[in-house]
């Protein structure tokens, strides 16, 4: 049980008895994003319960954790399936993390993006609180 409750996609779960409601572990409503060794970057790992909603307008079944794909080769999409091991997906700098700005006539920048390492007191993670 106690690795089922460490399971970031909540793809297992299990019930005290036979047929009974699933348990899962409780979880504050946060997206994270996942990195893995060697620099591979990995999925989007929403907890709590929170909403999400596919391309087409409908909605996942709410679970209380679940890995999103990040890298769009995922068989399985929205959600991850570990796709992104197999073909080395890494994470490519922004525009804003290169120190430069977007080309988008219309909109000029109003303020510096701060990643984390950079804004001490904050995560990676989105609070939903």
């Amino acid at each position: 049980m106690g690795r089922i409750d460490h399971c970031p996609s909540g793809s297992y779960s299990y019930a005290l008895e036979r047929g009974g409601e699933s348990i899962e572990a409780d979880l504050p409503r946060a997206v994270s994003v996942l990195e893995e060794e060697d620099g591979l970057a990995s999925a989007l790992w929403i907890t709590g319960a929170v909403e999400v909603h596919r391309a087409d307008g409908r909605s996942l079944e709410p679970r209380n954790r679940m890995t999103l794909c990040r890298c769009g080769h995922s068989s399985g999409k929205p959600l991850c399936d570990g796709t992104h091991r197999k073909i080395g997906f890494r994470e490519e700098p922004t525009t804003a993390e290169k120190g430069e700005t977007p080309p988008r006539p219309g909109v000029r920048p109003t303020g510096v993006v701060r990643r984390p390492a950079d804004n001490p007191g904050r995560s990676a993670a989105g609070d939903f609180g």
